[in-house]
């Protein structure tokens, strides 16, 4: 499915969008078997000269003569589709490429001895890329003490660059401001002025700025104080302005110029983007690297951290307000539950419609304070101070009491403040332990389970539904990043249990067992882990799983379990340590 979804956005940016999934012999076609069995002989031309199409049809389960056909499906939906993935990987090495030789050349620029008070212009007039950096070389510096960076110091980057980069974005189209140039540029220019005065300026001083002598400071030259009123030399502005076509390096038709929004490199739209465009795209636009680098990323799947900080009133304020404008509604009351349930797996399976919601996860509670009544509190007269339920004395209560160290989420509470559509996606808890839930305030939490019994079963299902994903990351599941209907699951045999954690409320979920879920809404919640005796077996699966996808343990199971044997007096507790330790002692001899 996940390459479906990638295919479809791919197609539908090049204007060729899918509306039907191909059928051979009456037999819809799966193009993530069909584009791997291409690949896996070589790519498309290999196949072709080669002659193996027939080949491709009989391990398809079709007639050798069928091959013909699936020549034409994968012509016609997957052969640009292979083209780009290998473009991409080219180009994103290009790019990599052009990127360190430009640090280097910063890095060398700000290294190189400056004198800002005995520099003259050399004509004839240097182009922004041949300017040398002040005193080196220029006549007037000769018999003046030569300024340089001092080694361990960080230098500013060259102005003129940072000038370009500036320009270039106010520039394109979507972005075109006439107004833009002059204020980027009159800034830059009493940043340059500022950090000259200051004695902090290594860089190349713009001719503009440069009086007849070759100080800083000439007849163009705005006053500090005044900087922003300041007109620009036409000519300075021309240069910077200019922009190019990265595939013919020419900056003719500049208005057919079109400007990625990540890197602000340009291209001709018409004429040099494969395939070219009839028209400027609406919304963004991203060349081919950029996709590239961000489809290779690390962190392709996960959560991206957040910038803002909200208190828990205004995080409650921006949550209801997403809520009411995505559903077209005044007050979050005047949505239903079963709504919101079809909206969300509405939303996750589309890979045409993408939004994003924000999610205060994995809070400690040792720093922003918990919903239980504490020691510490003024209420600690409270009954609920010293309860079993409070989940601040749970894990202290139970096995964990014996891991030497606070661990946050296991031993210290975590805290969760979240939004309509936020998520915690498909996993297991951490050594397999149990796991408790308290929702103190707001909107419900929708859960979906699978029990410790099927596990297993449940992550051979995963790995048969989406391999692509498993093919990148063998430790996928361990991410918390993956996300599939429980009814795709349930169609294959996994049992599937749903509930509703509603306002005040606890929920339970056993080791080993596999959940899932998102908030209806505006919540605050806070979870941690615990362990009954019963649990020791599934710890020790739990680290011999850890042993083989070569993870780091969060705590030691076999000190764990030591420590239980020697310090506990009642026979159920003991029974389970010793069997532990006997199995330790068997996998250890």
């Amino acid at each position: 499915r996940i390459f479906r979804e990638r295919l479809g956005m791919f197609l539908f940016r090049i204007g060729k969008p899918m509306t039907s999934s191909p059928v051979v012999d009456n037999r819809e076609i799966d193009l993530f078997d069909l584009f791997r069995l291409i690949q896996d002989r070589g790519g498309f031309d290999t196949v072709c000269n080669q002659r193996l199409w027939a080949n491709v049809a009989i391990t398809m389960g079709l007639k050798s003569n069928h091959g013909r056909a699936l020549r034409d499906v994968y012509e016609q939906l997957l052969f640009e589709y292979e083209l780009s993935r290998r473009i991409n990987e080219e180009e994103s090495k290009l790019v990599q490429q052009k990127q360190t030789e430009r640090e280097e050349q910063l890095r060398q620029s700000a290294l190189a001895k400056a004198d800002v008070g005995s520099v003259a212009p050399s004509p004839p007039r240097p182009t922004l890329a041949e300017r040398r950096p002040l005193g080196a070389g220029s006549p007037s510096s000769q018999g003046t003490p030569s300024q340089s960076a001092s080694p361990g110091a960080i230098a500013p980057h060259h102005t003129q660059v940072k000038m370009e980069g500036s320009a270039r974005a106010a520039l394109g189209h979507r972005r075109k401001d006439p107004t833009m140039t002059q204020k980027v540029q009159a800034a830059t220019a009493a940043a340059v002025l500022t950090s000259i005065a200051s004695g902090y300026f290594h860089g190349d001083v713009p001719e503009f700025l440069l009086r007849a002598d070759g100080a800083p400071g000439g007849a163009d030259a705005p006053e500090a104080a005044k900087v922003e009123e300041a007109p620009l030399p036409e000519k300075f502005v021309e240069e910077v302005d200019r922009v190019v076509c990265e595939v013919c390096g020419d900056g003719h038709n500049e208005d057919r110029i079109l400007l990625c929004d990540s890197c602000n490199s340009g291209f001709h739209y018409d004429t040099c983007l494969d395939p070219p465009l009839a028209a400027v795209p609406d919304g963004q636009w991203f060349c081919e690297a950029c996709l590239a680098r961000s489809e290779n990323q690390d962190d392709e799947y996960g959560f991206v951290q957040g910038r803002r900080l909200y208190s828990l009133n205004s995080f409650k304020k921006e949550a209801d307000r997403f809520q009411c404008r995505h559903f077209g509604v005044r007050t979050t009351r005047e949505v239903k539950l079963d709504a919101i349930e079809r909206e969300y797996w509405r939303l996750v399976e589309d890979p045409r419609h993408e939004i994003s919601v924000e999610y205060g996860a994995d809070l400690p509670s040792q720093k922003h304070g918990s919903g239980f009544p504490t020691r510490r509190d003024d209420d600690s007269a409270s009954s609920y101070v010293n309860s079993g339920w409070n989940l601040q004395n749970l894990p202290q209560r139970s096995l964990l009491r014996f891991v030497d160290s606070d661990i946050c989420g296991v031993i210290v509470p975590w805290l969760y403040v979240g939004m309509c559509f936020s998520t915690f996606c498909w996993h297991n808890e951490d050594h397999y332990t149990y796991s408790i839930s308290y929702n103190h305030m707001g909107a419900p939490k929708q859960w979906y389970g699978v029990p410790g019994s099927a596990a297993e079963k449940f992550e051979g299902v995963m790995r048969r539904l989406v391999p692509e994903l498993f093919e990148e990351d063998p430790q996928l599941l361990f991410r918390l990043v993956t996300m599939l209907n429980p009814y795709d699951l349930f169609r294959e045999g996994i049992p599937i249990y749903r509930i509703v954690h509603a306002e005040n409320e606890f929920v339970v979920t056993f080791p080993q067992s596999y959940h899932t879920g998102f908030n209806y809404g505006f919540n605050f919640a806070e979870a941690c882990n615990f362990a009954t005796p019963d649990w020791l077996p599934k710890g020790r699966a739990a680290a011999e799983r850890y042993v083989k996808h070569r993870r780091k343990q969060v705590f030691s199971t076999e000190k764990l379990a030591w420590l239980v044997a020697i310090s506990c007096r009642t026979y159920p507790v003991a029974a389970f340590a010793y069997d532990e330790l006997r199995n330790c002692e068997q996998r250890f001899l």
